[in-house]
């Protein structure tokens, strides 16, 4: 089961953040999956991987933005750090347990700031890209 299916309207169309955008609604979908199922081996699993592709995601985002100065880096990265402290609070957590458990409200947070992020942040850098010649 999907807890937050992937939509067209979610693209950047910027191919590569695209592409990291998917792998990371991905990893949540499995996620959530695993935790319906209480297999808790592949939610640890799944959790060091969904930390693993936000990281490479923002690194990438925030690389693209050095490279063409755009003027909204620092108000970007600061969200990501935030984000970032976030999940591997998260995650540090789950790995110390011999049964981890991921509540609802992680699925409902990560949802809220996945279309969040998207409408206030990627968007516009989508767009800024775009400008700058970036496919």
């Amino acid at each position: 089961m999907k807890i937050l299916p992937w939509h067209k309207d979610y693209s950047v169309n910027i191919s590569i953040i695209d592409k990291q955008h998917k792998n990371a609604n991905a990893i949540v979908n499995d996620l959530f999956d695993a935790a319906q199922k209480k297999n808790y081996k592949e939610i640890k699993k799944l959790m060091k991987e969904f930390i693993k592709e936000l990281q490479e995601h923002f690194d990438t985002e925030e690389k693209l933005m050095k490279e063409y100065n755009d003027l909204n880096f620092f108000s970007h990265k600061l969200e990501h750090d935030r984000v970032m402290r976030k999940y591997e609070k998260i995650n540090d957590q789950i790995q110390k347990k011999k049964y981890p458990n991921i509540t609802p409200e992680f699925f409902e947070s990560f949802e809220r700031w996945f279309k969040n992020h998207l409408l206030f942040k990627d968007y516009k850098l989508g767009a800024f890209l775009k400008k700058k010649g970036v496919k």
